[in-house]
């Protein structure tokens, strides 16, 4: 329900903004026309938009090229269904009107055309930045999910080496070096102290509320 209503706000916003360019104000005769296709052009491009683009895996081997090819795909597609609709709204308003068949050609080239094609070069405009403004938010996210399991990784790694027994073993080794070796002995302190510190840090870095707690 909240998308259809997201759907009918755009097409809101869209209708207002084509007015105002094509006709250079809100209201007028075709306004609740345009309403209506652009609402209903926008839900079956949401809908192609998410058969053609939903398999594609952006891991895989070739996924730029695949996306492109569908990407050309999809805009064919919307094209000819914006056509066919185009086509049919104003087949009939002009048989409504009850002008001759032969006025139809010349009617749709000299009045309605060049309003569908600006319309269909606006939307085609508006859609390739929210097609790749999308794309990029999926980047982000994906990469950030990659640093995040990055560093889970190194927190589970360093949980399993320094634990009690770790920390255990390291004291007993310390307190033999300080007597028999007091040089080496500080240089173990040094290697210790750097493997706890980095073990915090990423333990920090990674305080997500799903973690496990480390208890030592």
């Amino acid at each position: 329900m909240l998308r259809h209503l997201a759907i009918l706000a755009g097409a809101i916003a869209i209708s207002i903004a084509f007015s105002l360019v094509l006709f250079q104000r809100i209201l007028h005769p075709g306004i609740w026309n345009m309403l209506l296709l652009t609402f209903i052009q926008l839900e079956l491009f949401m809908y192609l938009g998410n058969r053609f683009f939903k398999s594609v895996d952006p891991d895989a081997p070739g996924a730029i090229r695949k996306t492109i090819i569908r990407l050309v795909l999809f805009y064919f597609t919307v094209l000819l269904i914006a056509s066919a609709l185009f086509l049919a709204l104003f087949a009939w308003h002009f048989w409504r009107g009850g002008a001759p068949f032969s006025e139809f050609i010349p009617s749709l080239m000299h009045a309605e055309l060049r309003s569908f094609l600006t319309a269909a070069g606006i939307g085609f405009a508006l859609g390739a930045l929210f097609f790749f403004y999308t794309q990029w938010a999926d980047t982000v996210k994906r990469m950030q999910k990659l640093k995040e399991e990055k560093l889970i990784f190194q927190y589970e790694t360093l949980k399993t080496q320094v634990n009690p027994h770790f920390l255990f073993n390291s004291l007993n080794t310390l307190s033999s070096l300080v007597s028999s070796n007091p040089a080496l002995s500080d240089k173990f302190i040094h290697k210790l102290s750097a493997v706890t510190a980095t073990c915090w840090r990423i333990k920090r870095k990674t305080s997500f509320r799903w973690l496990p707690k480390w208890n030592l």
